[in-house]
């Protein structure tokens, strides 16, 4: 599953959310920093699967196809939103997750496919 997501359009739908997270969080004032250092949700950025319909969909309307398409093994999904809840959606979370040794999650920028955006001025340290 992760070589999909590593190269081809796999990679291009990632840089896709990537970049849509970024914006959708700004729209609501905020940013990805915000979540990693605990002041929000992601849903609070705006990844939900409403919002990932309206916003998201049309930049990748055919993804979860070519997903099915394109998957080494696994469950295929219907819709997009399906796909969105059950891949997609781990994906984000994981761009912002890393498994510490001994157990647990540590937030950080882990599987961030494009480049690290700057932190807003007004929490510039």
């Amino acid at each position: 599953m992760a070589n999909y997501w590593r190269s081809g359009d796999g990679r291009k739908y990632l840089e896709t959310a990537a970049r849509w997270v970024v914006e959708q969080a700004a729209m609501r004032g905020l940013s990805v920093h915000d979540y990693l250092e605990g002041r929000c949700t992601l849903a609070d950025l705006g990844v939900t699967t409403e919002n990932a319909m309206q916003t998201l969909m049309p930049r990748m309307p055919d993804a979860h196809h070519h997903y099915l398409e394109h998957r080494p093994r696994g469950k295929g999904f219907a819709t997009w939103a399906e796909w969105f809840s059950h891949r997609l959606r781990n994906r984000i979370f994981y761009f912002f997750h890393r498994h510490r040794q001994g157990g647990g999650l540590t937030r950080c920028f882990a599987e961030w496919p494009i480049e690290v955006p700057q932190r807003p001025k007004e929490w510039a340290a």
